[in-house]
């Protein structure tokens, strides 16, 4: 195997190109509503359009990188919000970024190309991570029980999904495909023999929810390219001349038109025959490279990391996906969707045990004794301390704090008004960082909204038979 076929196996121009693609994707909304409402956004997606047609210039690299990674953080901080692969996304720039740092002695045109190489193996690792934590943290009793309904209502609503499962006669089943197919997609692609029917099951679950509105998964696509071996040529790009004057008039136009187009809705028809393109791209990519090598032998031989320095990357996202078990919970860390529920105590997951909490986290209940919200703070729950904090505090960051909130912390009452955190510590500030995650606030509303259960009426008992009867 050559040393090529020991990095990334695909061209930066490709890879780079989807890459953009799948960026700028992340303004599009569901309801195909771009959003830039700041000017952090603009110029992330101007930065992200000259990725776009100059994928093999380094700078270009950079200027991206710095401006997802600087949307990320404004994000992070001025919301306390950020998608869930906006995060992956993140943790793969600072990677290239210094990867880019150890090949810039190198010429111009072969920089990007030698930081793709040196990351594509750290990258597998993170994508078969992706996947089993998807699985992981869905094994829990609320994912599967009956009144979960996203996971139905994905699938029913991607392409020949719903009448296939109808004619299959498994309606029953639903809320098990999805993560069946997420199974599936891992195992695959952990085989070297079998990584083909890996990609293009992992490519349908994403283009299938690519097709219903989740078109940042366009990002998925590059990735799996990096489980197949590389054929000779590449796929014919756009003359020279062309990208040099789309480099320059891109991406100013790219930040007009989203700009001018931020409240307009229903751009469907303009958004989704882009996405289908970037999927016919990759597809195109895959035939390429298996008319080469077979179906059998396109796989990879490695599928992730085979150097201390690879595993960095990977580990670290593994440690950082394992902490909603410890008490620590952010959306970023693949719990999207899972509905897993682990805090005072307590664990819905059908593996891993409330025992492995941190006390120091996990514990110390107070109590709601007056609020002004009693929907969202319902009066009289029990909740952990920390937990109630950080909801008050994200409520203030978002400019929906209730007028007041009154919790009792043993024998001393705390006043919160407008989510003003009396005495607040560091960690409470820190963005994205949840304590045992919103799960213990919305159970505490959602036991606040059942009905109290009747008791069963009393039942004098009878005396005993005397003699006489």
């Amino acid at each position: 195997m050559s040393g090529r076929e020991r990095g990334s196996g695909v061209d930066v121009g490709l890879w780079g190109a989807l890459w953009a693609a799948g960026l700028l994707f992340h303004y599009a909304r569901a309801d195909d509503r771009w959003t830039l409402y700041e000017p952090v956004h603009m110029v992330a997606a101007g930065a992200f359009a000259l990725l776009l047609v100059r994928p093999r210039w380094s700078a270009a690299w950079v200027l991206a990188a710095f401006a997802q990674l600087a949307d990320a953080l404004f994000t992070a901080v001025t919301r306390n919000d950020i998608q869930m692969s906006w995060t992956i996304v993140a943790a793969v720039h600072v990677a290239f970024l210094v990867v880019l740092a150890r090949a810039w002695r190198r010429p111009e045109p072969e920089r990007a190309q030698a930081a793709l190489d040196a990351l594509a193996p750290s990258l597998r690792g993170v994508v078969l991570l992706v996947y089993f934590y998807a699985v992981f943290h869905k094994l829990n009793a609320a994912y599967f029980a009956p009144g979960n309904p996203t996971p139905v209502e994905l699938i029913r609503r991607m392409p020949g999904m719903a009448s296939l499962v109808e004619a299959l006669g498994l309606t029953a089943w639903e809320a098990h495909i999805g993560i069946g197919i997420e199974v599936v997609a891992f195992f695959l692609l952990a085989i070297p023999r079998l990584r083909l029917a890996g990609v293009l099951t992992a490519f349908a679950l994403h283009f299938g929810l690519g097709w219903v509105g989740f078109r940042q998964f366009l990002i998925m696509f590059p990735l799996l390219l990096l489980f197949l071996r590389p054929a000779p040529g590449r796929l014919p790009g756009l003359p020279p001349r062309v990208t040099r004057v789309l480099a320059i008039a891109l991406p100013p136009a790219m930040i007009v038109f989203l700009r001018a187009n931020d409240t307009r809705m229903e751009w469907d028809d303009f958004v989704r025959p882009l996405f289908v393109f970037g999927g016919a791209v990759f597809i195109a990519e895959v035939v390429r490279r298996v008319r080469t090598h077979g179906v059998l032998g396109v796989g990879f031989a490695g599928a992730g990391p085979t150097r201390p320095l690879d595993a960095l990357l990977p580990a670290l996202f593994a440690v950082w996906c394992f902490l909603p078990y410890l008490g620590v919970t952010t959306h970023p860390c693949m719990t999207m969707y899972s509905r897993l529920s682990v805090h005072s105590g307590t664990s819905n997951h059908l593996v891993v045990p409330a025992s492995v909490q941190i006390d120091a986290i996990q514990g110390d209940l107070v109590r709601i004794v007056d609020t002004a919200a009693k929907r969202t703070y319902p009066l009289g729950a029990s909740v952990p301390r920390l937990s109630l904090r950080k909801s008050l505090a994200i409520a203030a960051l978002r400019g929906r704090a209730p007028a007041w909130v009154t919790y009792s912390d043993g024998e001393t009452r705390v006043r919160v008004e407008r989510g003003r955190l009396p005495a607040a510590a560091w960690y409470e500030r820190l963005p994205m960082v949840s304590f045992n995650g919103p799960s213990a606030m919305a159970e505490a509303r959602a036991q606040r909204r059942r009905p109290p259960r009747l008791a069963p009426p009393r039942v004098r008992p009878r005396p005993p038979p005397s003699d006489r009867d």
